[in-house]
């Protein structure tokens, strides 16, 4: 194994061969009958360089920095207005990726150019002030112009972030 992430109820797994497995609980609808999985299940034929999962939603950027969503749709975690749940991964938008994370209801990425974008719900003025708490955001919405190496989210919802000098 080579990364294993910790999305709540949903777990992951990156393998050295950049293959993603998931397990425990997520929508329903993806477990088929059953409301959980306990044994690792492919995420189809993939490579996947980097992943993130939270309780109803697992985001990955496959090897060629397309960025992919199955799960809740829910609060325009992949820029879709709707309820529905994405049984099979979604392209999420036309951008080159290198990381991604989820902190609840929002997705923070860093594209192929280091900058940071962010999209989803805006819990706690996590877009800052000028955004109404609560709205959404649908399309990725720059932070910064600043540069990012990485970004990670707690499970408290605060994204914490390394930046080039």
């Amino acid at each position: 194994m080579e990364k294993i992430i910790d999305g709540g109820d949903w777990k992951c797994v990156l393998t050295e061969d950049d293959k993603l497995y998931h397990w425990g609980y997520g929508p329903t609808e993806i477990w088929s009958a059953t409301p959980a999985i306990t044994n690792p299940i492919p995420l189809g034929d993939t490579k996947w360089k980097c992943i993130a999962a939270r309780d109803t939603a697992l985001v990955g950027i496959n090897d060629t920095g397309d960025m992919y969503g199955v799960g809740s749709m829910k609060y325009g975690i992949f820029g879709i207005d709707s309820t529905q749940v994405q049984l099979t991964p979604m392209k999420l938008n036309n951008s080159k990726w290198k990381s991604v994370v989820i902190s609840n209801l929002t997705i923070f990425a860093i594209d192929e150019n280091d900058l940071l974008y962010g999209w989803g719900r805006n819990t706690n003025s996590i877009f800052g002030t000028s955004m109404t708490p609560g709205a959404t955001q649908y399309t990725p919405l720059k932070i910064n112009n600043l540069t990012w190496k990485q970004v990670y989210a707690g499970r408290d919802g605060v994204v914490h972030g390394l930046r080039d000098e």
